[in-house]
Parts: C-alpha cells; sequence; structure tokens
C-alpha cells in the first residue's frame, strides 16, 4: 500500500525495467502462467556463437544482440517463421528485420537434424507413403 498522499503504483510496472511495460512470464515474472519448452542446448550454444560473430562484427557487446534468456527461449520454441519468431520475447521489429533470417536457418539446422534418442531407420524417409510390413494378417 502506497503512503498517504502517494501516487498509486501498477503491478504492471517492473523496477528496473526502464519501459515501465509488463515483465513477461516466460522471463520469470512471479505468478507467470506460461511454460516454456525444454531449451535444446546445442542450439543454444550455435545461437551463442552466431550472436559471439555478430558482436563482433557490429562491434558491440553480445548482450545488445540478443541476452542469453532469449536466445534460451528461441532454442526452446524453435520457431520456424518469422511470426513465430516475433512473438519470442526480445525480438522486436528491429531485430526481427536484422536477424531474423540468421535466426531461422539455425532453427532450421537443428530441427532438421536426427534426433540421437531416435533409433536408426525409426522414421520413414520423406514422401514414403508405403504401410509398415506386417505377417500379422490382422494389419492388413
Amino acid at each position: 500500500t502506497p503512503p498517504p498522499g502517494a501516487a498509486p503504483t501498477s503491478d504492471a510496472r517492473v523496477a528496473g525495467d526502464g519501459r515501465g511495460g509488463a515483465r513477461h512470464p516466460a522471463l520469470g515474472a512471479a505468478g507467470g502462467g506460461s511454460v516454456e519448452p525444454t531449451v535444446d542446448d546445442a542450439l543454444f550454444e550455435s545461437l551463442r556463437r552466431w550472436r559471439a560473430e555478430v558482436a563482433s562484427q557490429t562491434a558491440v557487446p553480445p548482450y545488445v544482440v540478443f541476452h542469453d534468456r532469449h536466445l534460451q527461449l528461441i532454442a526452446g520454441r524453435k520457431p520456424s517463421s518469422l511470426r513465430e519468431l516475433a512473438g519470442c520475447p526480445g525480438v522486436g521489429p528491429t531485430k526481427l528485420e536484422r536477424y531474423g533470417d540468421d535466426l531461422l536457418a539455425l532453427v532450421a539446422e537443428h530441427t532438421d537434424a536426427p534426433d540421437s534418442t531416435d533409433p536408426p531407420g525409426s522414421t520413414d524417409p520423406p514422401g514414403s507413403t508405403d504401410p509398415p510390413d506386417s505377417t500379422d494378417p490382422t494389419d492388413r
């Protein structure tokens, strides 16, 4: 409760935000209702290497390109379009235009790679429509 005579404060404002906007639940606001997918560690490390290269080329600190937490969210969500990428915290119109294609290419490289937990041959090649072979007549 504010002291008598003080202006009421909004719960949507976050101290230190600098913009007065609401903190995104995925970034750790108390009571946030969204649960983010598990971070793909290999993708996260690739994103960090990419960010270091971009930061070096543009002579800015890496956190100016993207904060680690935003890269973690991208590595968890694995967006496949600019629209999905735009929905990730930390990706505004400028960063979307500047880095969107590079980020989507990195995500696609990791998404298209076979999952090491799948046994070999567990997925059909693209375009395969043949039913699985079976000796059980009830499967036909």
